[in-house]
């Protein structure tokens, strides 16, 4: 689930907390991230961010889906 443009912060925060709530009763694993992109990597050195997120023990999957997203792009918001 992730925050849409034109959608309410609102409707998301109350679906992720009936999400969690299910998972809870379900006796399953749940995890939420939320990453502002234009907060973490408009004005941050990629190659930095990369190493200080392994660093945090991010690797793998995660990782490598973030490091091909952000290689060779421009973003601006």
């Amino acid at each position: 689930m992730a925050f849409v443009k034109n959608r309410s912060t609102t409707t998301n925060l109350l679906e992720s907390l009936n999400d969690l709530t299910l998972t809870i009763l379900s006796k399953d694993q749940h995890v939420e991230v939320y990453i502002v992109f234009s907060k973490a990597f408009d004005v941050v050195s990629h190659t930095k961010l990369f190493t200080r997120l392994e660093s945090y023990g991010i690797r793998g999957t995660v990782l490598l889906w973030l490091i091909n997203f952000f290689t060779g792009r421009t973003h601006q918001t």
